[in-house]
């Protein structure tokens, strides 16, 4: 019984690094997404949240769609889907959203001699149509004069421009809840991954199809449930004036840093490279993003370990203790995910679990040879000599707490946490129910 138990501990031990590691190996979107929604506290960051919104949407209806309209490219298409090239306008009215794509009465937007659709929002599309056809009769689009096409240039974006707008805004019902369903796509990933490594590593070692299923499906809940949190927290922050404040932080260190190493760092998995003051910019979102990220991510562990230590499940130095732990996990972890995009996404995976376990060891092993616990290191000892259960390991562990704040540390202090623990140890296993064993008939 004994030996199961701690079997199972260290086994849970081992499942909860492998979900953790696989946590930080897929926050590689959440930095990505981070980056678009840094543009949506702009005085025009409904119509950049409009961009946002449409791709993923296009996205999640099983279309190739992208934003292009990062280049800056003067007349050029916002964003593209299944090889549609499409300009957002997303203006307070349908004359507003209609009448930004002319100038001096004659439409701008063409691509190779074609002209580009205009995608505006859902409650202004049948007024922007009349308008379109109104222009087209005033031969203002060079190239089409049936008015029937005007249902060609207009597209119905899949939100209001209320909808775009709240959506654009921190901490309203809209933005929460678009942020929760783009997270809860990329929690699923985390999830996947999680759950696909454990349930293999169950399989080696000799468990049926069924338990290994279970043991995975339990492992990979908390790891998405962390990054569900962590993704939403990430994105209302790119709505404030808080993430400007790090941004120009670390601007200022990006700066400094030679211009090889930066445009380096930014072309990490990229298709087309950039330099300069784009390369620059590239690195400062991506570092604010990983370092808002991983502060969320380190604040929910952090909590965790708090209500732990308040249950008297863990001591004061095993949280501080776990925060530098994690700290250093999830830097690891975000590093070795940056330079496996070297190898596309399942590169980043791997370079995620490569660096948040490099990240992790040797911080561990300096806090434990540094920060001493003697009241960690005595309950753990008894709990494995005597089988405590986890209310009696509880209650040993505040029993010590209590004695240690009392006393302080002082030569001769271990021996006398180390009596007290045996004296609530034998106290708590004499209350214990007398348990007969059963006849057992010997074949002769």
């Amino acid at each position: 019984m004994f030996l199961q138990k701690l079997k199972d501990w260290r086994q849970k031990k081992k499942t909860d690094s492998v979900a953790h590691a696989a946590y930080v190996a897929g926050l590689s979107d959440v930095v990505d997404q981070y980056s678009e929604s840094l543009r949506f506290k702009d005085p025009q960051g409904h119509g950049f949240a409009a961009e946002s919104v449409n791709t993923r949407m296009d996205r999640l209806a099983g279309k190739h769609a992208e934003i292009l309209g990062g280049n800056n490219e003067k007349h050029g298409p916002d964003r593209i889907a299944d090889g549609r090239l499409l300009q957002n306008k997303t203006y307070a009215s349908a004359s507003g959203s209609v009448g930004a794509c002319f100038e001096n009465n004659r439409y701008i937007y063409y691509v190779d001699g074609k002209p580009i659709a205009v995608e505006v929002p859902s409650d202004q599309y049948n007024s922007s149509i009349r308008l379109m056809e109104k222009r087209i009769l005033n031969g203002e689009v060079p190239g089409i004069s049936d008015p029937a096409k005007a249902t060609d240039l207009i597209v119905k974006g899949p939100f209001s421009y209320e909808t775009y707008k709240n959506i654009a805004k921190f901490c309203t019902v809209e933005s929460l809840a678009w942020d929760a369903a783009t997270g809860v796509v990329h929690s699923t990933g985390i999830y996947s991954i999680s759950f696909v490594l454990i349930f293999a590593r169950e399989c080696w070692r000799g468990k049926s199809i069924k338990e290994a299923a279970e043991e995975a499906h339990k492992a990979g809940l908390k790891p998405a449930a962390l990054a569900l949190v962590t993704h939403v927290a990430t994105q209302q922050t790119a709505r404030t004036q808080f993430s400007s404040l790090v941004s120009g932080s670390v601007a200022g260190i990006v700066n400094t840093l030679p211009h090889e190493m930066v445009s380096t760092v930014a072309n990490i998995g990229r298709s087309s490279p950039i330099f300069g003051a784009a390369a620059s910019s590239n690195v400062t979102k991506m570092i604010s993003g990983n370092l808002i990220a991983a502060s969320v991510t380190v604040a929910l562990y952090s909590g965790m370990d708090i209500l732990k230590y308040r249950k008297n499940k863990i001591t004061k130095t095993r949280v501080f203790k776990n925060i530098a732990v994690n700290t250093s996990g999830l830097t690891g972890g975000f590093a070795g995910a940056r330079i496996g995009l070297l190898g596309g996404a399942p590169g980043a995976i791997v370079g995620g679990f490569i660096g948040y376990f490099l990240g992790r060891k040797p911080v561990s092993f300096l806090m434990d040879k540094t920060f001493h616990d003697d009241v960690e290191l005595i309950c753990r000892a008894n709990c494995e000599n005597f089988m405590l259960s986890e209310d009696e390991s509880g209650l040993l562990l505040g029993a010590l707490k209590k004695f240690s704040s009392k006393t302080g540390s002082h030569d001769g202090s271990k021996q006398l946490m180390e009596e007290l623990a045996l004296k609530v140890v034998i106290e708590m296993v004499s209350q214990r129910e007398s348990i007969e064993l059963p006849a057992i008939a010997l074949s002769s």
